[in-house]
């Protein structure tokens, strides 16, 4: 399995705190079956975890990388980021301040849990007229796109991907997360399902949980698809699109 969206990187943000906690993090995906992990670190939050492109972040990473193959762990990694969604992000993303998922079109971006869906609509425009694919995560967990959730179909029907955390299947988030994961995946509109892991105890990178609940309500096939074909996409800059889609009702 590959994951898109893990906050592995020591010392960044809310994550991982020390390269000790990355390295627990990185054993137990591998312990799971996966292969392949981005390093998502929060970015663009002001004031808080900025995390713009440089040479110090390059510099956590690579230091991963290589006590993560020090110790033989089968694990690959990959840079990224998860972006905070605010007006400038087309402009910050132009001027090379901002990575796409493991250098590829694809671009995480996350927006504040109770955002308001036309701001988010015009800052997808404007990655969209940028050149790259937004991938919208956790869009489950914002609770306006709670409310009004055919926001999603009309999103997906423009190939804006959606990804949706493990935790949101297994009810960590609570009742509404759980729910419109599990209806999103239902009507074809998610494109990843992720870990958003930030540590070892709790939210951690195991995706061997979430296959088991995807295998068992929908299909294995879909569990493939949104833990594996389409995150390999990314790392390939390939293609990935949606399938039948249907609205909410």
């Amino acid at each position: 399995m590959i994951d898109i969206h893990c906050h592995i990187l020591p010392g960044l943000d809310d994550g991982a705190p020390d390269i000790d906690t990355s390295i627990l993090m990185a054993e137990i995906a591998a312990e799971s079956g996966v292969t392949d992990i981005i390093a998502t670190p929060h970015t663009n939050q002001a004031g808080r975890f900025e995390n713009y492109a440089s040479p110090a972040t390059d510099a956590v990473f690579s230091a991963l990388c290589g006590e993560i193959a020090s110790r033989e762990i089968p694990v690959r990694l990959h840079p990224g980021m998860e972006v905070y969604g605010s007006g400038m992000v087309p402009e910050m993303l132009r001027d090379g301040k901002l990575v796409t998922l493991a250098g590829s079109r694809y671009f995480l971006i996350e927006f504040g849990f109770r955002d308001d869906p036309d701001r988010m609509e015009g800052i997808l425009d404007g990655l969209l007229e940028a050149g790259v694919v937004p991938v919208v995560a956790h869009p489950e967990r914002y609770e306006l796109i709670q409310d009004h959730p055919n926001r999603l179909f009309r999103w997906a029907s423009r190939g804006i991907l959606l990804q949706s955390n493990k935790g949101s299947f297994t009810g960590f988030f609570g009742r509404k997360p759980r729910e419109l994961a599990f209806a999103m995946a239902a009507r074809g509109l998610t494109a990843f399902v992720a870990s958003d892991a930030h540590g070892w105890e709790h939210r951690t990178p195991a995706l061997d949980g979430v296959e088991e609940i995807l295998t068992l309500e929908f299909s294995g096939e879909t569990a493939k698809r949104l833990l594996y074909d389409n995150p390999l996409k990314v790392l390939r800059d390939e293609p990935v699109r949606y399938g039948n889609i249907r609205p909410f009702r």
